[in-house]
Order: structure tokens, then C-alpha cells, then sequence
């Protein structure tokens, strides 16, 4: 069961990643804004991409710390990641709500 678990949170964390690494170097941002907003009528596109593209490697720091406990505890190594990517994932989420506005134009 922990060798699973182990190979989940690796596998996560290199999807989130590589996500990151496509948006922050990408070429096109008005086609990844939209898959990523939906709408992208008055912002800064680039802007927007860099800083998602930044987040999404930084989510992937919780899921390599995850598969570190992972080896001392299974248990707790699934509560701790899911506790540390829920807090910067709804950081995320108030970022983009309550500062789409002022930041990203």
C-alpha cells in the first residue's frame, strides 16, 4: 500500500509540474487563459500565465513532501499533503476572485 501511495504523490507531483512549466513558458498565453479562466476580456494574459504556471510547480512541493513522510508514515503523509495543497490551492482560488481585477490587468 505505501509503494502506491508513493507512486501516486511522484506521479501528482510531476503532472503539476510539468502543468506549471507549460504555462510559465508559454508562447501562446491568450489560448491557455482561456482554458484556464474562461474569459480573458481586459487582463494580462502573460501575466496571468506566469503566475499560474508558478503556483502549479509550487503545488507540486506538498505531494514531494508527502512521498518523503510517506516512508515514516503513509497515513500521515496523505493527511499532511492534502492539508498543504488545499491552503495554497484556495489561495489560489481568493487570489484570482478577490485580485483578477487589480493584478492581472
Amino acid at each position: 500500500m505505501m509503494i502506491g501511495i508513493l507512486i501516486t504523490e511522484l506521479l501528482t507531483a510531476l503532472i503539476l509540474f510539468g502543468i506549471g512549466m507549460y504555462f510559465y513558458k508559454s508562447k501562446e498565453t491568450d489560448r491557455n487563459i482561456l482554458f484556464l479562466t474562461g474569459n480573458y476580456s481586459g487582463l494580462d494574459a502573460h501575466k496571468i500565465c506566469r503566475v499560474t504556471g508558478k503556483r502549479f510547480m509550487i503545488w507540486a512541493i506538498p505531494f514531494l513532501l508527502g512521498a518523503v513522510i510517506d516512508f515514516f508514515d503513509s497515513a500521515m503523509s496523505i493527511k499532511i499533503t492534502l492539508a498543504l495543497f488545499g491552503v495554497l490551492f484556495l489561495f489560489h482560488l481568493f487570489d484570482m476572485n478577490i485580485n483578477k481585477n487589480k493584478k492581472y490587468k
